[in-house]
């Protein structure tokens, strides 16, 4: 990775014609604001891949159309006019590939209206991912000392009482599978 960010730093210098802007120094503060705000994404996204397994799937399809929606390699001006304003306030990348733009490609400061909505956008992105993890956090399935030690209670006393059963290992592994596919089903058979 070092030598990768150095090669993009030194095709940055090029496209500068070799002028060293100080502004490439700021860098790392848009790379913060994305960090930010990819945790948050991070974060709705796994609460909502535990109740709904195919948003791995949708999610990929939606980041290729997001993508193309982000003006990354087109200047914003060439969209049209209702998809402009639909871009500006309302992709949120759009402040980030604007920044760095204007730190790497023009060797300026960017907009400050520009920076505080890439802040806010990623702050945002936080409060409402952490607010969905922690809302539905407590019907994640989670294995801890208690969850487990009732498991293998059930398994000693009612399933599988034949310590000589030969394929018990595995026989139990796919039972907690079963189980740890629908958690209200297991709770009400408990």
């Amino acid at each position: 990775t070092r030598c990768s960010v150095a090669r993009g730093l030194g095709d940055v210098y090029k496209r500068q014609k070799g002028h060293f802007t100080w502004y490439l120094l700021l860098f790392p503060i848009v790379v913060a604001q994305l960090y930010v705000f990819n945790i948050g994404l991070g974060m709705l996204l796994s609460a909502a891949n535990v109740f709904f397994r195919d948003i791995q799937y949708i999610y990929n399809a939606i980041t290729t159309a997001w993508m193309y929606l982000t003006p990354m390699f087109y200047p914003v001006e060439y969209l049209p006019d209702k998809l402009h304003w639909l871009v500006v306030h309302l992709n949120p990348m759009y402040a980030y590939v604007t920044q760095l733009r204007c730190l790497t490609l023009y060797g300026v400061f960017p907009d400050p209206h520009m920076v505080l909505y890439g802040c806010i956008d990623a702050f945002l992105m936080l409060l409402f991912g952490t607010w969905i993890f922690t809302k539905g956090q407590d019907q994640f399935i989670l294995y801890n000392k208690t969850h487990t030690s009732h498991l293998q209670n059930l398994f000693k006393d009612h399933i599988i009482s034949n310590s000589y059963f030969p394929y018990r290992k595995l026989f139990q592994n796919h039972i907690l599978l079963i189980m740890s596919k629908n958690t209200k089903n297991f709770a009400a058979t408990t």
